[in-house]
This record gives structure tokens, sequence and C-alpha cells, in this order.
């Protein structure tokens, strides 16, 4: 019977050997229960450095896969390269105004998805379509999935849903419930008929009611808008989320500007 002491002795013996990879380097051999075990060094090293070789193709992998999977979400979204890569870091701050804008697109994505949504007006060319683009770009990297679309480009679709071929009206219909995140833009700009401003407010209340959240775009005053959507619609995004107004100059006037400035200079 062997005992404690002869056991202990031949679980911590140690001999000097040599790598057969590496004859130059002694490494420590223990026998344990009988078996040798050896550890080089620069085995060990070497094992290491092939792990963290893995280990980095692994995650360049998943980078890749991930990105692809948000270019595809991207595309889906229908997110112009125009605007593709617009950011709120990259939004251009120049008053409070601009500041209280980026505050409000940043407080919207971290309560998404409890908010209604937002409503973005002004004038022409002061930055609501970078915002509402760079809002859905976030959304999308973080998983959601996105639609930014017109007035025009919703109301040819459901038209197009009024052939005999395709899918039927109440599909199209539908089809904007899909989105996390809806974007309509150029509200006010074609509202030829009470028809279709139905069509515009059926799809916003189904939003609210499917609790799916919906940015509105528009170079209409308040009022403007009000009389148009009506003040139901209106109100529920003030209560439910934020009506962001673009009050400042023309980004692309601005530019103009200051090019005309330079010819007379």
């Amino acid at each position: 019977m062997t005992s404690t002491a002869a056991l202990v002795e031949e679980t911590i013996m140690k001999k000097r050997l040599r790598c057969d990879k590496h004859p130059v380097t002694e490494i420590e051999s223990e026998v344990v229960a009988g078996h040798q075990i050896k550890s080089c060094p620069e085995c060990e090293k070497e094992r290491a450095q092939e792990e963290d070789k893995r280990r980095i193709k692994r995650e360049e992998q998943e980078k890749f896969e991930k990105q692809k999977t948000i270019n595809k979400a991207l595309d889906n979204a229908m997110l112009a390269p125009r605007f593709r890569q617009k950011t709120l870091k990259d939004f251009q701050i120049d008053n409070e105004g601009q500041s209280k804008a980026v505050a409000s697109i940043k407080w919207f994505i971290k309560e998404f998805p409890e908010r209604m949504g937002l409503i973005l007006i002004g004038r022409p060319g002061t930055g609501k379509n970078h915002l509402a683009c760079a809002c859905v770009r976030q959304l999308i990297e973080e998983g959601k999935t996105g639609l930014i679309t017109t007035v025009s480009k919703v109301l040819r679709k459901i038209k197009d849903s009024w052939r005999a071929e395709g899918k039927s009206e109440t599909e199209i219909m539908r089809s904007f419930l899909k989105p996390d995140i809806l974007v309509i833009d150029e509200i006010g700009v074609q509202f030829g008929s009470d028809t279709e401003r139905m069509y515009i407010t059926e799809i916003i209340n189904d939003r609210y009611e499917w609790e799916k959240p919906t940015i509105l775009i528009s170079n209409l005053t308040m009022k403007e808008l009000s009389g148009l959507l009506g003040d139901r619609v209106i109100d529920r995004f003030r209560e439910g989320g934020k009506v962001v107004v673009f009050d400042w100059e023309s980004y692309r006037g601005m530019k103009q500007k200051n090019i005309k400035e330079v010819k007379n200079g």
C-alpha cells in the first residue's frame, strides 16, 4: 500500500528536461498520479499567442457580420447615401436652438420606444433630415429596424395597390407598422385630397396604437401642421413626444452667402 508521504513525493517530483520543440529551453516536469506532465514556457507562450490570434479573428468576423447586418438594415430603411454617415456628433451647433434639437434627439433615443415620437418643423436646410437620419442610424446600430420615406412615396405605394396585381391596400398600410421607427418627410408638400390626408393620419394613429414611434418632418409652421393633421395627432406628439422647432438660418443659405462674399471680396 502506497503511503501518503510517498504519494505526495510522487506528485511533486520534478525533473529537468528538454522540450522537443525548444531543446535549448529547460522545462519542469512533474509526475501526477503516475503521469508525467511537461510545462515549457515557450510552448505556453506560443499557445497563448495562437489563442489571441483566434480570438482577434473571431472578433473581426463578428464585427464584419454585425456591420453587414447594419448595412442591410440601413438599405432596408432607405437611408440615402447622402445622409447615411450623418451622426449627432457632426451636427453643427452654433446656437441654443441647435443644442436643444440635438438634446431632443438624444432624449428620444434614450427613451425609445417609450415615446410617441418627434415632430421636426422649420425652414428648409436647417438640419432636420440630418438629425432624423442620425437618429435612425443610431437606433439601427442598436438593433432596431427603421424606414425613412416621404408623403409622396407613401401615397404612391398605396395607389399602386389599387391595381389588380400586387399587394392589397391593407397590406401596404400594415407595412408601415413593421419598422420600429418610421420617418415621414415632406409633411404638407402633397395633400391633394382629404383621402390622402386620411391615409397619412391613419398610419400615424395606427403606429400610436401599436406603440411604434414616428418622426414627422415638415417645413410648415405648427399652426399649419395642426390644421393639416388635426389637433388630436399633434396633441399626442406633445404629450408623449416632442415638437422641435428649427428656427435658425438655413445652412445652405449661409453657405451660399459665404461663397458670394468670397466672390465679391
